[in-house]
């Protein structure tokens, strides 16, 4: 699969280590050399380089198997050490745990860019289901606001679309400029914040995102994304063509690399908002 990447132009991989296999499973599912994303990283950069943009997974809320929030961040450095370059975080709504936790990273030495992973609400039992699956916790608020309305997908999303806005602006505030959406597959709530935050105007950026683009984009002509363009364009128009309006919410100065005291200093000023899906 790397060398296919390789071969095709592709500069950026997501090292993941994924689920364990079951202990029901047969006994030579999943591969020994490849325990933990940190093994993926290592071999990448062995055998290719510094061709690759990687990026790795971070846990606001710490990982499951984690037993607490500093040993998950150490693990997180360990994969930046062994060459991941950005780190693209698992859903969360708790906006202030999430940035509490990102000056967390910033004062153990992680200077990568943190990318937060937004989930829409779509509905009640789909909210449920993803928190308990993921065990991200829901605030208060959201929960005061949302389980009055659950027999009402509409309004739950209607309500939903707002919360998510509210804890995006909130992270652009911080000067935090990249948002990576989780759509499965259901763009229409990802639009629906978009447009709520007013950002949906498309416009060229330079650098508009934190990885490397591919040069040959002639390449890029399979049959998987021209079925993404069919779709509203969602991996085109909105995969770093943002609107200018939200840097009027954002901080116009600095980038996703505060240090622990919140300052941003010796750093390359940006004006990009990046919102990937």
């Amino acid at each position: 699969m790397l060398q296919n990447a390789y071969n095709s132009g592709c500069q950026n991989i997501l090292a993941l280590r994924g689920d364990k296999p079951r202990e029901e499973a047969l006994p030579n599912v999943g591969d020994p050399m490849f325990s933990h994303a940190t093994d993926l990283i290592k071999y990448i950069r062995q055998h290719y380089g510094d061709y690759f943009d990687i990026g790795v997974a971070g846990y606001p809320e710490g990982h499951p198997e984690a037993p607490n929030i500093e040993t998950d961040i150490f693990y997180l450095k360990k994969k930046i050490e062994a060459g991941a370059t950005f780190v693209i975080t698992q859903m969360f709504y708790d906006v202030d745990n999430f940035l509490q936790w990102v000056t967390q990273c910033r004062a153990f030495g992680i200077n990568v860019p943190i990318i937060p992973g937004i989930m829409p609400i779509t509905s009640w039992t789909t909210l449920l289901r993803r928190t308990r699956l993921m065990q991200t916790r829901i605030p208060p608020h959201f929960l005061s606001l949302l389980e009055p309305i659950k027999d009402d997908d509409a309004a739950v999303r209607e309500v939903g679309t707002g919360l998510i806005a509210d804890l995006c602006r909130k992270i652009l505030e911080n000067g935090i400029l990249q948002l990576h959406f989780y759509t499965m597959n259901l763009e229409k709530a990802t639009f629906m914040i978009l447009e709520k935050m007013e950002i949906t105007t498309g416009m060229n950026l330079k650098n508009p995102l934190p990885w490397r683009q591919v040069i040959a984009l002639e390449i890029i002509t399979n049959r998987s994304v021209l079925h993404m363009a069919v779709k509203k364009k969602v991996y085109v128009q909105y995969s770093g063509r943002i609107g200018i309006r939200a840097m009027l919410r954002a901080r116009k100065t600095g980038t996703n690399f505060p240090t622990a005291d919140g300052v941003m200093q010796d750093l390359q000023p940006t004006a990009n908002l990046i919102c990937t899906i």
